[in-house]
């Protein structure tokens, strides 16, 4: 069949031959395949037009997520919507995802969202609901940080700051950190108006 032979082509590194059997599947699907396959042929076809057809990308992706529905299809569709600035399907995408699948991640991606949107005050949310789950990392305490001084709440920055330099005070053989210089002065700008 056109998905095993396509299969047999993407793991040799056929790409071009992959796509157009999977194409071929995905205009006349086979009622024989299981849902594990068409999820493989669908997740296949979205890496392979990720950055040539994005829009297909991101209907192969949704696809495969339908097939099999799973975390890592999740991200893929909200990597693909985010890709083409359709933040809504990336967050709704991203909220399908359990809190506790590759940690940090659910957190992270929601975070790096909002970043990218200017979405503050829900970056600000999403990293202190990282921080209750146990989310113990410099990482997070910097974004809520920074989450927090675009939103003018500064004690709350400053606390976030604090911490952020006690976890980096604490790692051995720490190199100079360019982002918490950059948070510092942030935070002694407000201190001087």
């Amino acid at each position: 069949s056109n998905g095993m032979r396509g299969a047999l082509y993407y793991e040799s590194g056929q790409f071009m031959r992959a796509k157009r059997d999977f194409e071929v599947v995905d205009r006349t699907p086979d009622p024989r395949f299981e849902a594990e396959k068409y999820s493989y042929i669908y997740t296949k076809l979205g890496l392979m037009t990720t950055d040539s057809e994005p829009e297909k990308s991101l209907r192969y992706f949704k696809q495969a997520a339908e097939w099999k529905p799973h975390p890592e299809s999740y991200e893929n569709v909200a990597l693909a919507a985010r890709k083409l600035g359709d933040i809504e399907t990336a967050e709704a995408f991203y909220f399908k995802c359990p809190k506790d699948f590759n940690p940090p991640s659910f957190y992270m991606n929601l975070s790096n969202l909002y970043f990218e949107t200017q979405q503050f005050e829900k970056g600000a949310a999403i990293m202190t609901q990282a921080i209750e789950a146990g989310c113990n990392d410099i990482l997070c305490y910097k974004m809520r940080c920074f989450f927090r001084i675009q939103t003018r709440e500064i004690p709350g920055a400053a606390e976030d700051f604090e911490r952020a330099i006690a976890l980096f005070n604490a790692m051995p053989k720490a190199q100079p950190d360019p982002i918490l210089s950059n948070l510092e002065e942030m935070l002694h700008s407000f201190e001087t108006n």
